[in-house]
């Protein structure tokens, strides 16, 4: 049920964000609701876990400040959501391979002349991508 929650969000998010290039707050704290409401419920992980989850979000929000939403805000609170999830440690890997996964797009795009340094690219896609990795890693379980 959780697997396909975040699944299916993150592709109602993906499509709007390679559509529009925005993320809809309203649209993220709607689904972070669920994702605590799934846990008060079920407690799959603690408080902290779910905390530390969010705050990944937080940091990439702050990074998102600093660099002049280099990192879009809607990212971020994409990945406070995933937080509420995933947790801490998966949400750590969920950051880590969505962003490599975007930079090797990036850098091939670049590579075939598609592409500029400074374009922008939709990373809630490659959010996905990464979810779809740590399901396969984890055979289809996310503990």
């Amino acid at each position: 049920m959780e697997m396909i929650s975040l699944l299916g969000m993150l592709g109602l998010i993906s499509v709007d964000d390679i559509k529009t290039h925005k993320i809809r707050d309203l649209e993220v704290l709607a689904f972070a609701v669920i994702g605590m409401y799934y846990h008060l419920l079920f407690q799959r992980i603690g408080l902290l876990e779910l905390l530390g989850g969010m705050a990944i979000g937080g940091v990439v929000y702050v990074l998102s400040l600093l660099t002049e939403e280099a990192i879009g805000k809607g990212d971020a609170l994409v990945f406070m959501l995933t937080g509420c999830f995933l947790g801490l440690k998966y949400n750590i890997l969920l950051v880590w391979f969505s962003t490599i996964a975007l930079s090797l797009f990036g850098i091939v795009m670049m590579l075939l002349g598609k592409k500029k340094l400074n374009d922008h690219i939709p990373m809630v896609p490659f959010v996905l991508i990464a979810y779809l990795m740590i399901l396969v890693i984890n055979g289809g379980k996310i503990t």
